[in-house]
């Protein structure tokens, strides 16, 4: 189940914090295909919620001043074990957490930076941009009361900081190449396409046909474009379960025998 719902949030699929209706869709067919299960939204819902409980503390733990988290075994790296007494103390549901593994740590981690990890950040930037203000409202005052230090000021701002400039510069490259891609996308080619997937190795004929099926669609043709190493394979993977999915659903109507 994670494996799939990392996959769609690669595929830009998750937006504000939860999967759009068309990614919901994907997983819940493309999980019940791969299990053979028949679960429904609800229930892949229901077991995410219980997964991000679980995160929450382990998050709150690894985050915990002098702790960590260990990628490689998926636990919790312990600063002090003495503190796990007050931890537990404080919530017995850390007791849970101890010397247990979670594997679901790194793609919670995504799933879940809309509500945690995003928000500290942008309370620290905000903290951040506070001080800038009131630094620079401190500024203003003093030099108002200066009429040669307020002309100098006037003066400084008409003309533009080299050293800002050459910040700005990375910036504002972005946002005309930003504006190209929106008056001019480019648009792929089915051929195009079918000479990038030849060159892709040990791909199936099954794959082959299906991601040849996806092409007819351009948006699916940008994708695939734009997409390498393990996201690539992932996508035809997922065209792969589609293509499936609609051969089930076809319904081959029986011949009559003629009298």
């Amino acid at each position: 189940m994670l494996r799939i719902l990392k996959q769609e949030y690669m595929l830009g699929n998750y937006v504000g914090g939860q999967f759009t209706n068309d990614a919901w869709t994907q997983i819940v067919s493309t999980f019940n295909l791969q299990t053979g299960l028949t679960y429904t939204k609800a229930h892949i819902k229901n077991r995410l919620k219980v997964l991000k409980k679980s995160f929450s503390l382990y998050h709150t733990l690894a985050t915990k001043s002098g702790w960590g988290w260990d990628p490689d075994k998926n636990m919790l790296i312990i600063g002090d074990l003495s503190d796990w007494e007050d931890m537990i103390e404080a919530n017995p549901q850390y007791a849970k957490c101890k010397d247990r593994p979670f594997p679901a740590f790194a793609i919670l981690e995504l799933l879940c930076a809309n509500t945690s990890i995003a928000k500290h950040q942008d309370k620290t930037a905000l903290d951040a941009n506070d001080r800038d203000t009131s630094s620079n409202t401190s500024r203003e005052v003093s030099s108002s009361s200066n009429p040669r230090k307020r002309k100098r000021t006037a003066v400084a701002k008409a003309i533009p900081d080299p050293v800002q400039t050459r910040r700005r510069r990375p910036k504002i490259t972005k946002e005309q190449i930003s504006c190209a891609n929106v008056a001019g996308p480019r648009v792929y080619s089915i051929e195009d396409c079918i000479d990038k997937l030849e060159t892709l190795p040990n791909i199936s004929s099954e794959a082959f046909l299906s991601a040849c099926e996806a092409f007819k669609d351009e948006h699916d043709r940008s994708i695939f474009m734009r997409l390498h190493g393990p996201l690539l394979n992932m996508w035809i993977d997922r065209q792969v379960a589609k293509h499936s999915i609609s051969a089930v659903q076809v319904v081959v109507p029986s011949q009559q025998q003629s009298p």
